[in-house]
């Protein structure tokens, strides 16, 4: 028998990772001590990266990781038992349970004597072996004898195994989940190849690919073209996209050659395809599960599948004929199919067609017979616009589309044609903006049209109506009614009249549609009569900018009236909902409401709420009636909010802007993944009882244990692989041309979203080059005190940040979360399907328990360790940086500005409250130059989207004629015109707004060494505040400050990106006035 190798450096714990000089990760052998007889619980061991406690024993027994970066290399494929088997042969560390005692061992198999070998650390000549041949099964779990007779609860379920052998058995614990699966996947496969059973098994898979083989080889040469190889591959991987297709293709073509590009000489053989094929159909995890659950026949039998799906999927009670059925519906292989055994190719198409979540599988479920203030409501913000808030178009076609992705609720604003600068009596425009109008009755043809292409429930239509003449209005009431028809419900509807004190339901109301808008009340309508109201304008954009620039100029801006309108009769007539405005005193709400007025707030008003306490009388007004949040005015680009926390006090309608698909617009696309995506997801019982004890003030586990009225649930997620992933926002035809969005170095950010003590989020590592079929196998847990509310979002990303990095995201109601393993269909930002891009996890949902708890602060402390001592950190936080480039300040500011949470514990609330006034300076100056970029553009003329040089070149022509000095002002500039009478006062206008955005620029970079050390000093506090409370009982203010801390890692990021844009843009100002206008800077200019 050939000698063992040495142990040390040989347990490949696929934790660990390489260290940043190129060199392999390894893990010292298990340390062991008997010096210590009187030794304590305080001895620990590394188990699947948790931190857990060894029962009292005479020896001291840990596995040792001496390197903690998170590997970035892709593990070996493991396409066949022979990999494993040859891994194996390495050896690697195992804990041996006997005698209600645990031992160190050295474990490999010999392939000399096709044995199972190991030996001790102090004994290394002492080798002890047991047969292959006298080995009886390998089975995963605790289900041995040694596990049963002493307390093992500190060692992961799926890190333990058991051999079976003739003499006996072994119950052995290994450092990680792939150790283990290593070991049952390569001594299965021993075992098959040992009694004569793997001949069969392989041979049916080789025999079927040869057989597609043959069919497209049309030249019976035994080779294939690459265009006959296309075609073969594509038959036996039908999900496989073309894009991929072509690449792993032109591999064989590189390396069998291709005289002229023709494709003539690139000839392929069967064992190349062969090879080929293996590569893209296996998957390491796929495999594994395969392995674990075949019995000694040639596949997964009928009895197999069904041990399977009880036990993976908890599809408890399923039938030898349902299993039967999905053999027949799955199985490629044919002679499987005749002999009913399903083959690791049936089993990946089987896992793909019957355990997929997609937003196409989530059927409506949901009770549709509430009143409609019972209902999460699809809402769409000025869905008329197709772009930024100031300078974008207003079209019929921006309508459509909010219609199309399930907007059940949206908003049209309509003014004089005169204040749009138009000769139409009247348009849709968002008043004192640069917006392009468009016609009303464009728009509400596109209603009529598609009102219901998404869904039959009820569509209500918000209408800002300006309209100050009684004609005007007579006349827009007259083309609504015509252009909706019977569709269009009105408030003298006996329907509506039955419902006056609680709205109809959404089943009562199907296709109808709703008119929201100020009108008079019901009794004024049956009256005949008018009413006087204050036309209400919500955004007025501009002036918000000029107020926020504090400072004056020549151009006066249109304000909204303050005098009272009257209401023609005509009006109220086809307005079936009243709309008001809300600001934050909900005292006369709640002592007058009304089912039949829709209440408007802005997010700013929510926050101010939070601030002054008054958040439980909002959540007692959405109670009474519907309730609608929208952007705040600083959001000129139109960018969203995240409704998750809106949603937490029951608002109805978070109103977005659907022309941007960024996290907010994720987020509430996920939300209403759930009841057929039909645009209504019905509140939880809490949020619309008014005797609910439930508040939505609760900030972390310890208080929500007491306040939530559902039951809390813990769900553990594995990260096991993603598939095809690619670049969302690319078409194959461009990512094809570049070369650089062929590598792809993913990784997955896992949040929770939903009340503030359920946030939380994990990071996988990023492996590099990896796109195909990357494997990561990590796991994370959560402890969800409000499922009801809660989501979680799967998003993955591309770690090479020098170009886009969104590949794919999802984003799952709690509710749709069940035990088994799962493909997610992975979407574009839009919320629509990338084709064959999936993410593989495994979800272990279940009751909250002690248990849970303490895996979760296991999990946390071990994360904690993995950071602290890796050499290099794992991918940067993913929810704040989509997109890491050196974009213009349109798109840097998208970033939320998020703060950290208070705990209501002043011991703690101290530091979050100062750390917080350091992100209030970061995003004080994120709105500043936001706004002074808008203004800048604006003044111009310019699309805000324009770039500096663009914008200079258009002040440039304006300044033809007019002499002027280029002046330092700092580290800034400023123009000064020599004869400033001359001047129109649009030229001024620019010239101050040009000054202004230097002068927010130089104003940051004069702020940022004193921000930079303020955040390197709260930062330090944090961590040495988080570090003092490892092992605090209050596990739920333990998981609060890790989440700030988290919050708080992600504001260097963030001012390193400002202030490189800040540097960016202020360098491009400069150098384009040198370029532009050939003079020169009095003083000069420090141009570095």
């Amino acid at each position: 028998m050939s000698s063992p190798q040495p142990v040390p450096s040989i347990l490949k714990t696929k934790k660990a990772s390489p260290p940043s000089n190129g060199s392999k990760a390894t893990t010292s052998p298990a340390k062991v001590d008997d010096s210590d007889p009187s030794r304590s619980n305080g001895q620990a061991v590394v188990v699947d990266g948790d931190v857990k406690a060894i029962p009292p024993a005479k020896k001291r027994v840990s596995f040792h990781v001496t390197v903690r970066e998170h590997s970035r290399l892709h593990p070996k494929p493991l396409e066949s038992g022979s990999n494993a088997l040859a891994e194996l042969a390495d050896g690697t560390l195992l804990i041996k349970l006997r005698n209600k005692k645990l031992y160190e061992r050295f474990y490999y198999y010999d392939p000399e004597l096709e044995a199972i070998s190991w030996f001790s650390k102090k004994n290394k000549g002492n080798v002890k072996s047991i047969s292959i041949r006298s080995v009886l099964s390998i089975r995963p779990g605790k289900v041995g004898k040694e596990f049963k007779s002493m307390d093992t609860s500190e060692f992961k379920e799926w890190c333990c195994f058991t051999v079976s052998h003739r003499d006996g058995g072994l119950d052995l614990v290994a450092a990680d989940e792939d150790t283990r699966d290593l070991w049952i996947v390569g001594i299965r496969y021993a075992l098959k190849k040992t009694h004569g059973r793997l001949a069969t098994v392989r041979q049916r898979r080789r025999d079927w690919v040869e057989a597609v083989f043959t069919k497209h080889d049309l030249g019976k040469k035994g080779k294939l073209t690459l265009e006959e190889a296309q075609a073969a591959m594509r038959e036996l991987l039908p999900d496989m996209q073309s894009f991929f297709l072509k690449r792993k293709l032109n591999y064989l073509q590189e390396k069998f050659g291709d005289d002229g590009g023709s494709g003539v000489h690139a000839l392929v053989p069967l064992s190349d395809f062969q090879s080929e094929f293996t590569s893209l159909a296996t998957r390491r995890e796929l495999f594994t599960l395969f392995q674990q659950y075949s019995s000694d026949t040639e596949g997964l039998s009928v009895h197999d599948l069904k041990i399977l799906l009880e036990a993976e999927q908890q599809a408890l009670g399923v039938s030898a004929g349902r299993c039967k059925a999905l053999i027949n519906q799955y199985e490629p292989v044919p002679y499987n199919r005749e002999t009913n055994a399903l083959g690791l190719d049936g089993l990946t198409a089987l896992m793909k067609g019957e355990y997929t979540l997609a937003r196409a599988t989530i059927s409506r479920n949901q009770d549709m017979n509430q009143p409609l203030r019972s209902y999460f409501i699809k809402s769409s913000h000025n869905s008329y616009l197709d772009g930024n808030q100031l300078k974008s178009h207003c079209t019929p076609e921006a309508v459509k589309n909010a219609l199309v992705q399930g907007a059940r609720l949206i908003e049209v604003d309509i003014w004089p044609g005169a204040e749009a600068g138009s000769e139409e009596p009247m348009v849709v425009y968002h008043g004192h903006t640069k917006t392009r109008p468009c016609s009303v009755q464009s728009v509400f043809d596109v209603i009529k049209e598609h009102a219901f292409t998404a869904s039959e429930f009820p569509l209500i239509v918000l209408v800002e109506m300006h309209l100050s003449t009684a004609d005007a209005q007579v006349a827009l009431a007259a083309l609504i009614a015509q252009t909706l028809g019977d569709a269009l419900l009105r408030p003298t509807d006996p329907l509506v009249r039955k419902h006056e004190t609680m709205l109809p339901s959404p089943n009562q109301l199907k296709r109808r549609i709703l008119l929201c808008s100020q009108r008079a009340p019901f009794l004024s309508i049956d009256e005949g009569v008018g009413a006087e109201v204050v036309l209400h304008d919500e955004y007025a954009f501009y002036a918000e900018i000029k107020k926020k620039n504090k400072k004056k100029t020549k151009r006066a801006m249109p304000k909204s009236s303050s005098s009272p309108v009257l209401l023609a009769p005509e009006w109220s007539t086809i307005v079936a909902l009243n709309h008001a405005p809300l600001g934050t005193d909900f005292a006369e709400a709640l002592a007058m409401p009304d089912p039949w007025t829709l209440l408007s707030l802005s997010e700013s008003s929510v926050i101010r709420a939070h601030d002054e306490g008054h958040l439980d009388d909002l959540l007692q007004l959405t109670q009474q009636q519907l309730v609608r949040v929208y952007p705040g005015p600083p959001r000129v680009e139109s960018t969203n909010f995240i409704p998750t926390a809106f949603w937490t006090v029951g608002i109805n309608c978070c109103s977005l802007n659907f022309q941007t698909h960024d996290h907010g617009y994720q987020v509430a696309t996920g939300r209403f993944f759930t009841n057929g995506n039909c645009g209504y997801v019905r509140k939880p019982l809490f949020l619309i009882d008014e005797e609910s004890s439930y508040s939505p003030v609760v900030r972390h586990h310890a208080d929500g244990a007491r306040s939530f009225p559902s039951a809390p649930r813990h769900v553990r997620v594995t990260v096991c692989s993603a598939q095809q992933l690619r670049h969302a926002d690319l078409s194959e035809e461009e990512e094809a041309m570049d070369d650089d969005h062929q590598v792809i170095d993913p990784y997955v950010h896992v949040q929770m979203l939903g009340v503030t003590a359920d946030e939380a989020s994990y990071t996988t590592r990023a492996l590099d080059n990896c796109d195909f079929n990357a494997y990561w196998n990590e796991h994370c847990s959560f402890v969800v005190l409000c499922p009801p509310l809660a989501m979680v979002q799967l998003l993955v990303l591309d770690d090479d940040i020098v170009h886009e990095n969104f590949l794919g995201q999802a984003v799952l109601p709690f509710s749709a979360l069940s035990t088994g393993y799962w493909h997610v269909q992975l979407c574009d930002r839009l919320g629509v399907a990338i084709p064959g891009s999936y993410l593989f996890i495994k979800l272990e949902v279940g009751d909250f328990d002690s248990d849970a708890a303490t895996d979760m602060a296991a999990q946390q402390q071990q994360q904690q360790h993995d950071d602290m001592d890796a050499e290099q950190p794992r991918p940067q936080e993913a929810l704040a940086h989509q997109n890491m480039r050196r974009v213009s300040f349109n798109e840097a500011v998208k970033m939320e500005a998020a703060e950290l949470n208070l705990a209501g514990d002043p011991k703690v609330d101290g530091l979050f409250q100062q750390c917080n006034d350091v992100v209030e300076r970061v995003r004080a100056h994120e709105t500043a130059i936001s706004a002074a970029q808008a203004e800048f553009m604006t003044a111009l003329d310019c699309e805000t989207s324009a770039t500096i040089p663009e914008a200079v070149g258009v002040l440039t022509e304006r300044l033809a004629g007019h002499p002027y000095q280029v002046e330092a002002e700092g580290e800034g500039i400023s123009l000064t015109l020599e004869e400033p009478d001359s001047a129109s006062g649009g030229l001024g206008r620019s010239l101050e707004s040009l000054q202004l955005l230097s002068r927010a620029y130089t104003e940051l970079l004069s702020a940022s060494e004193d921000l930079a050390r303020q955040i390197a000093t709260k930062e330090e506090e944090l961590q040495e505040m988080e570090r003092n409370m490892q092992g605090h009982v209050d596990l739920g203010l333990l998981s609060l400050i890790r989440n700030n801390c988290a919050i708080f890692r992600s504001l260097p990021t963030r001012l390193t990106t400002l202030l490189a844009n800040a540097e960016d843009e202020l360098f491009s100002l400069k150098t384009a006035f040198l370029r532009r206008h050939r003079a020169s800077i009095v003083p000069a200019v420090d141009m570095v």
